[in-house]
């Protein structure tokens, strides 16, 4: 490739490519995080109606490839934007992973938690609020970094159906300059120093939340 072309190349993956992989990922962070802290605290309660709802769910979506739920809510639900149903199958199939982490974050801490704040006064909202889930936040950090990641790696699979994210635009310039190795090269440094930097926070982040726990800050 000629100098001009990895110049542009570069532009196209930086300008246009990075920043719908970041609008993307970053709203899916949101909606999977919440969505799932919120199917975990439920989960834990072990309703029995609801838990079997849940376990059949959790099995489905945790049973089948993110390509294919991508592909499912593309072609067969009414949600035809790229932008949309890119966010919705990644919204659901990260938020089961990161329902699981809460939930087993929340049954390792035990009920003796609960039970404390219970006899201050609590009702449950405010006890996993103010008490279970922070320190479950703080116990299941590696995990939900690790899921975190898997997010971001999953923006890829978002160009088959045509969302313009780095993929997808590395794609277009591979068949407009050729020489895909070069351009794949490009693409594989900008998701690792995504993934890298997000790693970085999170062990940042369960390091301060470790001395917060015992008392340090």
């Amino acid at each position: 490739m000629a100098l001009e072309k990895h110049l542009i190349t570069l532009q196209l993956l930086l300008l246009r490519g990075l920043p719908m992989t970041l609008l993307l990922a970053l709203l899916a962070l949101v909606t999977a995080f919440v969505a799932g802290v919120l199917l975990g605290i439920l989960r834990s309660y072990r309703f029995p109606v609801v838990h079997q709802i849940l376990e059949v769910y959790l099995g489905i979506v945790r049973g089948i490839p993110f390509l294919l739920l991508l592909l499912l809510i593309f072609f067969c639900t009414p949600v035809r934007n790229q932008y949309w149903a890119s966010l919705v199958a990644l919204t659901i199939y990260n938020s089961t992973y990161i329902c699981e982490i809460i939930y087993g974050g929340i049954i390792g801490l035990g009920l003796g938690q609960q039970k404390a704040a219970y006899s201050l006064g609590m009702n449950p909202v405010q006890a996993i609020w103010y008490v279970i889930l922070p320190q479950v936040l703080n116990l299941t950090m590696p995990a939900l970094i690790g899921q975190f990641v898997i997010l971001i790696k999953g923006t890829a699979a978002c160009s088959a159906i045509g969302y313009a994210e780095v993929t997808r635009t590395g794609y277009v310039a591979m068949q407009a300059y050729g020489n895909p190795h070069i351009i794949f090269i490009y693409i594989l440094l900008l998701y690792f120093a995504i993934c890298h930097y997000l790693a970085k926070l999170g062990k940042r982040l369960e390091k301060q939340g470790k001395q917060k726990m015992m008392g340090k800050c």
